[in-house]
């Protein structure tokens, strides 16, 4: 729930740091922060980042000491939050709209749990089992998200958090098996007689699996859109954003190289539909 005036508070500095850092990887969030009345803009961003910040320590964090740290502190950042005490700029930013209290105790023991919990996850036996195992993260975001800003459709939000995250993982395959993890199914490396190691180096067998990957999740962001949930404005842009990066990779030689390269960047036909998408 929304407090009832917007106060300033925290480090904006600091805020501005951590929101050019997530814009810089996802051009398509700077766009729909400029269409954000100022009042709501902070906070926005704010948890648009808490989230990428704590899937980041969930997903990318190769050592496990390490990321189980990290992950630590921010569920004691969080708790402090609701206590009225955050002392990061992202919480901070959010204490600075939302009554934080609001958000029960046992959320947030879901998300670090959630978290925890996909650092140890098994391979995927299928694309649908891959993205509702990611789903076990990003529905307990989405819950609270939807606990905070109201008339926001939690389980759509999930489902497009847990699609962008697989595709990430089809740009980012050798560092996710580096990690013990494969960013494929296993019906897609048995249909394309790979093994697990060879998913580090480029092959024929890659690039088909990759692009039937892609391919999948572009169905997903499809089939999102024809249901037009109630999304935020930043997950709007995500999906515009990133069902074009996969369509186009899909459709390119070597998928998970075009992935790279298309990973921050946005075609002007795309730019223009998401400014369409804030006007509305």
């Amino acid at each position: 729930m929304e407090t009832a005036e917007v106060e300033p508070h925290g480090n904006r500095q600091a805020l501005g740091s951590f929101v050019e850092k997530w814009i810089a990887a996802e051009p398509e969030l700077g766009i729909a922060l400029n269409f954000l009345p100022p009042p709501q803009r902070d906070g926005d961003a704010a948890w648009a980042c808490l989230v990428r910040e704590i899937a980041h320590a969930t997903f990318s964090i190769r050592e496990v000491e390490v990321a189980q740290v990290k992950l630590n502190w921010w569920y004691e950042e969080l708790l402090r939050a609701g206590q009225g005490e955050p002392r990061h700029p992202l919480t901070q930013a959010l204490a600075a709209r939302f009554d934080l209290s609001v958000v029960a105790t046992a959320s947030w023991q879901s998300v670090i749990a959630a978290a925890l919990q996909q650092r140890e996850r098994d391979p995927a036996p299928d694309f649908a089992s891959q993205i509702a195992g990611f789903e076990q993260l990003f529905v307990p975001f989405a819950q609270i998200e939807a606990t905070l800003f109201e008339s926001r459709d939690a389980l759509a939000t999930a489902q497009l958090d847990a699609l962008v995250h697989a595709l990430l993982e089809v740009a980012g395959v050798a560092r996710v098996l580096e990690n013990g993890h494969l960013a494929l199914p296993l019906d897609l490396l048995a249909r394309h007689r790979l093994r697990r190691d060879q998913l580090a180096v480029d092959s024929p067998e890659r690039r088909r699996a990759a692009a039937e990957q892609l391919q999948a999740i572009v169905a997903g962001f499809d089939q999102l859109a024809l249901n037009r949930p109630a999304l935020a404005l930043m997950h709007r842009a995500s999906l515009l954003a990133n069902r074009w990066r996969a369509k186009k990779a899909a459709s390119a030689s070597d998928p998970v190289a075009a992935m790279v390269r298309l990973s921050t960047k946005l075609s002007i036909a795309t730019t223009w539909s998401i400014w369409r998408a804030a006007r509305r």
